[in-house]
């Protein structure tokens, strides 16, 4: 018997304002809008995105939870943004990267060969050297 294959779809993730996270990934990083769907039997909106190969799926949830702002303290901790749920981005050009993201105002911290940006939502984005 053939053993069962798998191949990774995407991941998903909730979004606060799913207009400004779908503007934030496409400006910032290149992800392409290809799908937008109201589920209305959910109660959630939600919109895939695309770079190369992968997937990012935000989800907009018509009553949110509160959303949990993070400590100065769990944001400058590699330890603790290594234990939260977040996505990792691989660029051919880690000093541009950080420089373009921070001189359009996003939030970044530093990590040996690594450095992490947060989405509207405070959602770590993981940015490592290819």
């Amino acid at each position: 018997m053939q053993k069962v294959k798998y191949e990774f779809a995407h991941s998903g993730i909730t979004v606060y304002n799913l207009e400004t996270s779908i503007e934030f990934y496409t400006k910032n990083f290149g992800f392409e809008e290809i799908k937008k769907d109201d589920k209305p039997g959910l109660e959630l909106k939600l919109a895939i995105l695309q770079l190369n190969n992968s997937q990012l799926e935000l989800i907009q949830h018509y009553k949110p939870k509160i959303n949990p702002k993070m400590s100065e303290h769990e944001k400058s901790s590699l330890t603790t943004l290594l234990q939260k749920s977040h996505i990792a981005l691989i660029t051919n050009d880690l000093p541009r990267a950080y420089n373009e993201l921070k001189n359009k105002g996003i939030e970044v911290r530093v990590f040996e060969k690594i450095f992490f940006c947060f989405d509207p939502d405070e959602f770590p984005i993981e940015i490592k050297q290819k």
